[in-house]
């Protein structure tokens, strides 16, 4: 990143358990993104019944400048989870939220759950099923975001699948990197 910065943006993390007396979680963001240069929060990667843990995150994001959240949206977290970030993301309209993985197995339920939902993105790594890739594409072709799970995924593999999938050349770029670098503002 400090080689080629206006080539690779990172998201930054920490523990969803940070509290100290010393330092406040706003001020821990502010460190990321003023210091470090990070263009969003996470991946936030939580167990089931976890997800009520990213209430501070998403104030803070709201609080300091609306940073994007990406939560990690696969095993072991269940439909009932993903619900539960869904109304975090209603609540924090400003908050652009990234769901990692289409939510997995639960890929048709996020779809439908996040379409209609301006702040929500779905991050297509890990894609369940090409047909669950076409279906977001179409549905949210403009909150959709190309990545791969590398090393578990294959990003040639990826672009070619979307390249197939897409109905336009220009929804194809969009999905490729228009609709995050419109999202990190880059």
């Amino acid at each position: 990143m400090k080689q080629h910065p206006n080539r690779f943006f990172v998201f930054g993390s920490f523990p969803i358990s940070f509290y100290s007396c010393e330092v406040t979680l706003n001020d821990w963001v502010e460190k990321l993104v003023k210091e470090q240069k990070m263009k969003g929060l996470g991946e936030f990667t939580l167990g089931p019944g976890q997800i009520p843990l990213l209430e501070p995150i998403f104030k803070a994001a709201s609080d300091y400048t609306s940073l994007p959240i990406w939560v990690h949206t696969f095993h072991p977290l269940n439909l009932k989870d993903i619900q539960e970030l869904f109304l975090l993301t209603q609540e924090y309209e400003n908050v652009p939220v990234i769901y990692g993985h289409m939510g997995g197995i639960h890929w048709l339920q996020t779809i439908e759950m996040i379409k209609d939902t301006k702040n929500a993105y779905l991050d297509i790594s890990a894609f369940y099923t090409t047909y669950a890739l076409s279906l977001a594409i179409k549905e949210i072709p403009e909150r959709t975001l190309f990545s791969s799970d590398f090393p578990y995924g294959d990003p040639y593999l990826n672009l070619q699948a979307v390249k197939r999938h897409t109905s336009s050349g220009e929804v194809a770029d969009r999905v490729l990197g228009g609709n995050i670098s419109n999202l990190l503002h880059i």
